[in-house]
C-alpha cells in the first residue's frame, strides 16, 4: 500500500533517555492530522514500542514509520556536486569509506540533499550508513509486534534543512 493510500499513519522514535514516543495520524485531503500521541519507558525498547503501539490503537493497515539509530549506524555530512539521486547514491557509496572507519562490506545508506546557497553548484548531503545485519535485527524486533515496518529513517535525516531561530528540536 502506498503512503497516501493508508487510512492511518504511525511514527515511532526513541530518545536518548530510552523513552519511545509515537503518534498516530489520519489523512484529510493531502494533510495529516494528529489523532493520538503516546509514550512509554521500558528497559527493553521493543516492549516500550509495543506498549506505545497499543496505546495508539493502531491497526495492521496503518502505514508504519520508525525513526531510529540502528546499531553501528554512522552519520556524516558531505559537500557534493548537485547531481541526480542515482548518481549521488553511487558517489556516496564511493565516498563512504573515507568518511567512516570500519565500514562493513554490506552497508546500506540513506541520504538527504540539502540546499547550500553559499557554495554555488554543490549541495550539503546528510548521509546515514548502516550494516545489513542491523536492518535484519530491526525486522526481527518489529515481528514481535506482529506488524510490518513500511519505512525507517535516521532521525536527523527527517529534520527540515532550515529551522527557525526559536525552534526547539529534541532528539
Amino acid at each position: 500500500m502506498g503512503f497516501w493510500g493508508a487510512p492511518d499513519f504511525l511514527a515511532l522514535s526513541q530518545d536518548a533517555a530510552g523513552v519511545v514516543r509515537g503518534v498516530r495520524m489520519r489523512q484529510r485531503g493531502r494533510e495529516l492530522h494528529i489523532v493520538r500521541v503516546a509514550n512509554a519507558l521500558n528497559a527493553d525498547p521493543a516492549v516500550a514500542a509495543a506498549e506505545v503501539l497499543n496505546k495508539l490503537g493502531s491497526s495492521r493497515s496503518s502505514w508504519f514509520l520508525l525513526g531510529v539509530n540502528l546499531d553501528g549506524g554512522e552519520y556524516f555530512q558531505a559537500e557534493m556536486p548537485d547531481v541526480p539521486s542515482r548518481e549521488m547514491f553511487d558517489a556516496l557509496r564511493f565516498e563512504a569509506p573515507r568518511e567512516v572507519m570500519g565500514l562493513p562490506d554490506d552497508f546500506r545508506l540513506q541520504f538527504v540533499k540539502r540546499p547550500n546557497p553559499d557554495a554555488g553548484d554543490t549541495v550539503r548531503v546528510d548521509c546515514y550508513l548502516f550494516a545489513n545485519s542491523a536492518l535484519l535485527k530491526l525486522g526481527q524486533m518489529t515481528e514481535t509486534w506482529r506488524r510490518k515496518l513500511d519505512c525507517f529513517i535516521y532521525p536527523l535525516l527527517a529534520l527540515p534543512a532550515e529551522l527557525p531561530d526559536d525552534a526547539c528540536v529534541w532528539l
